[in-house]
């Protein structure tokens, strides 16, 4: 069974709430976020950024929960995953791309989990499986 990161998840967890209007967050030494607050919740577009100061992850927040498209980059700035959330969860078409921009994998969630049928690709771009969820 194919396995894709759930980078999002990991990436967004260093974020929490403070009580400013907008904010530089650095609970993780490693990785600084930058967005707004309105009534002490995440709120608009918020960029995260890695130590040497890349862009490592774009989307917006929605009463503190990350919603619309989210796009997390490699360390080189090519696209790594790219795809809508809603209330914290992926949901709808997502795209998965190795570091040299090729596509690695698309297909759709439901609620968090993968759903219908998933196409895996080869770093040469050749489709190597179909898998259904």
């Amino acid at each position: 069974m194919k396995q894709l990161p759930i980078i999002s998840i990991l990436m967004f967890a260093y974020l929490a709430g403070f009580n400013n209007v907008s904010a530089i967050e650095e609970k993780d030494p490693l990785i600084k976020a930058k967005g707004s607050y309105l009534n002490d919740l995440k709120e608009g577009i918020w960029e995260q950024y890695d130590i040497q100061q890349n862009l490592i992850a774009l989307g917006s927040y929605q009463n503190d929960l990350r919603t619309g498209t989210w796009e997390v980059f490699y360390i080189n700035g090519s696209l790594m995953q790219k795809g809508e959330l809603i209330k914290g969860f992926q949901e709808g078409y997502w795209e998965y791309y190795y570091d040299n921009g090729s596509i690695k994998a698309k297909g759709s969630w439901s609620e968090g989990k993968m759903t219908g049928f998933w196409e895996f690709f080869s770093l040469s771009g050749e489709l190597e499986e179909v898998k259904r969820y």
